[in-house]
């Protein structure tokens, strides 16, 4: 008596159809339901009784070599590290900062941050007060210079409105008492009271 497979057809045709676009050929094993995708050159093998596992690894190590050039550290996407790729956000924000993983440590990964943060504060101070700091000034200003005011209470003052009234100077932060990382309370300083009754 047969059994039905849990594939159909027609996924056995679509796997078959990638494998193919992407250099491989796919074995389908029906006794366990297993896909296997073995690398073009190692067709001929498999028909004859398939690679073993291990050669299989030093297969993928080998291309995994010859991909990268040499044997350096790569990321989970298999590109080299501090190669400059586009699109890597990681590498990326390692870029902006100026930090290099094969040759930096913690420690001056720390000191550049430090350095970025201190120039993005001295940037905000020269633009004018965007659309959400005005009217978290506003909602603030009505309670008052000095005053604590829970977050809650007060809309368009997220994570970067905060950051950026900060940066200028208007705004100081409690945090939360189990979050301390987040804040709690927002407190309007002379000087932003002041610069909101400047707008």
């Amino acid at each position: 008596m047969s059994k039905q497979i849990a594939i159909t057809q027609r996924q056995i045709t679509a796997i078959c159809k990638g494998a193919a676009r992407a250099g491989f050929v796919a074995e389908v094993l029906i006794n366990g339901v297993v896909v296997r995708l073995i690398p073009e050159a190692q067709a001929s093998k498999a028909a004859a009784g398939g690679p073993s596992d291990s050669e299989l690894d030093d297969e993928l190590e080998s291309w995994d070599d010859d991909r990268n050039g040499s044997k350096t550290p790569t990321t989970p996407s298999g590109y080299p590290l501090g190669s400059g790729r586009k699109g890597d956000p990681i590498q990326d924000w390692y870029d902006r900062l100026g930090f290099d993983p094969l040759t930096m440590g913690r420690a001056e990964m720390v000191e550049l941050q430090k350095a970025a943060e201190e120039r993005w504060k001295a940037s905000i101070l020269g633009t004018p007060l965007q659309r959400r700091e005005r009217l978290a000034l506003e909602k603030l200003a009505a309670y008052g210079p000095n005053v604590a005011v829970n977050i809650r209470d007060v809309k368009h003052c997220g994570p970067d409105t905060q950051d950026r009234l900060m940066a200028r100077g208007y705004l100081e932060t409690v945090p939360h008492h189990k979050y301390p990382d987040s804040a709690d309370k927002l407190i309007l300083t002379d000087a932003g009271y002041a610069a909101f009754k400047a707008l």
